[in-house]
């Protein structure tokens, strides 16, 4: 199928990577104007209020609640992002949108999705985990914010060169490859849909969630000594939206390529992806494919 986007080949530089330093740079700019104008104390409100309703849900005592919140977003945000051509949403290739609901979804999603829970219920029962000591401190809205934003950009930056290893049979075994082969069937290289996103080798899709529960491990923050239960929800609900929005295959007005377009690489650099396969290896961002010389843009 013929592909009716303009491909832009782009030179290897580093000026992407400043541009994403200068964007956090604005963000906390920002977040200390708005504490200077009175918006820091509401906003530190308004989280103090969300935590406080999921406290007393004691969804900090349930240890299998954050897994499953990422089964219920991937649910909710492939529901959306598969009925996008009822509202008149054009494809990315220009192929007819129609729903993409048949049988072999719910076999890939229910597999996974039971395959997940499992392992996670697995580790968790061989980890013997005690309760978030955090769950018991009441999070600011600049503390989430910065454990939120922190998470998603290190999920992107540890899986990166894990998925351009996958694309390098030069470089490695063929059994490596084969892992992220069924991510890369013939039938997303001619139309991307939310179905590729669950459609994975069991391994493949192993290594992303080793490396989400790593970076769900991890704060910035010097004063505090883990990441808060609720930056930890936050960051589910997000990953789950990007890496279902990357696969959708609809260039949508509110799509994170068209918010933040120098920042992002969204859908349609991640259709390129799998049209090609040797180009634009970020799940949601941009930098490190402009700065090793992996980037392809695409102009519908």
């Amino acid at each position: 199928m013929s592909v009716p986007a303009i491909f832009d080949p782009v030179k290897p530089t580093f000026r992407r990577t400043s541009v994403v330093i200068r964007s956090g740079v604005i963000i906390i700019f920002v977040g200390y104007a708005a504490n200077i104008f009175g918006l820091g104390d509401a906003l530190d409100g308004y989280a103090a209020d969300l935590w406080r309703a999921c406290f007393r849900a004691r969804l900090h005592e349930f240890l299998m609640f954050e897994a499953l919140l990422s089964v219920m977003g991937f649910a909710i945000w492939s529901t959306v992002c598969a009925n996008l051509w009822m509202f008149g949403c054009p494809k990315i290739d220009g192929s007819s949108a129609t729903s993409v609901y048949h049988k072999e979804v719910w076999y890939w999603y229910i597999s996974n999705a039971v395959g997940y829970l499992l392992s996670i219920y697995i580790y968790l029962l061989l980890r013997n985990p005690r309760i978030n000591p955090a769950a018991y401190e009441t999070p600011t809205f600049g503390r989430l914010a910065v454990e939120v934003a922190v998470g998603v950009f290190l999920y992107d930056a540890l899986f990166y060169p894990i998925h351009y290893s996958f694309h390098r049979p030069d470089l490695f075994p063929a059994w490596w490859i084969s892992l992220h082969r069924p991510h890369h069937d013939n039938y997303s290289q001619k139309q991307l849909t939310t179905l590729n996103t669950f459609k994975q080798h069991f391994v493949d899709g192993a290594v992303q969630v080793m490396v989400n529960i790593a970076v769900q491990h991890f704060t910035p923050l010097p004063m505090v000594a883990t990441k808060h239960p609720l930056s930890r929800y936050i960051h589910n609900l997000i990953v789950t939206y990007l890496l279902i929005e990357a696969h959708s295959g609809y260039d949508a007005p509110w799509h994170s390529h068209r918010v933040w377009p120098w920042v992002f690489g969204g859908s349609l650099r991640h259709q390129l992806h799998h049209h090609k396969g040797t180009v634009n290896f970020h799940q949601f961002f941009k930098y490190m494919d402009h700065t090793f010389g992996h980037a392809q843009d695409a102009r519908v």
